[in-house]
């Protein structure tokens, strides 16, 4: 039963009506961005993260790449504790100004991505700073952003490249949904030393 009778004579939801309202989230999700989830890969996740895609509902979906480009990089300027990032090297190579800019304040990095050519216990192949921990994963199902308040979350296109549109947001749900994304495959990654 969904719905019951009040004792006052009006109706309500039942506990099993809560549940499959929360239970629904997802699915109203993909059926909303069903374009979306229609060109790009979401089963390159683990089944846990598949299972909680409701959390995006909290986010906007940006599909114009440039829009997409700018509101990454606004993730990234307005850190001021931690910026954590993983992705393809070249996308966070191309920001090596704003990441020092934004290290010299004290900015705390992580980098989780495929880097090409690099070796476990070198330096990566691009400069960075101290306070920038870096690790290699060869298979990145996504791009993710993320600080202290916002992140940003772009999955691969069907085609297997990363075209940047994605989904965008401050909601506490779903920073923490692409937070834990982010602490499952660095868990995955190598380590690499820094300079």
């Amino acid at each position: 039963m969904l719905v019951a009778k009040l004792p006052e004579g009006s109706y309500g939801i039942t506990r099993v009506g809560k549940l499959i309202v929360r239970l629904a989230c997802p699915l109203e999700l993909v059926f909303k961005e069903r374009e979306y989830f229609l060109t790009h890969d979401v089963w390159r996740l683990p089944p846990r993260f598949i299972e909680t895609l409701g959390a995006l509902s909290g986010a906007t979906l940006q599909v114009e790449t440039i829009d997409a480009i700018n509101r990454g990089l606004a993730v990234l300027t307005a850190a001021e504790e931690y910026f954590w990032g993983m992705g393809e090297s070249q996308g966070f190579a191309d920001s090596v100004a704003v990441i020092t800019k934004q290290a010299n304040k004290g900015i705390k990095f992580r980098f989780l991505g495929s880097i090409p050519g690099a070796q476990p216990n070198q330096s990566p192949p691009f400069a960075v700073s101290r306070g920038f921990e870096v690790r290699n994963l060869n298979d990145i199902p996504a791009i993710v952003l993320l600080n202290e308040n916002m992140a940003a979350f772009s999955l691969r296109s069907l085609n297997g490249k990363l075209d940047y549109i994605g989904f965008f947001g401050k909601n506490p749900i779903f920073h923490s949904w692409v937070k834990d994304l982010f602490l499952y495959y660095w868990q995955l990654g190598q380590a690499y030393v820094t300079s």
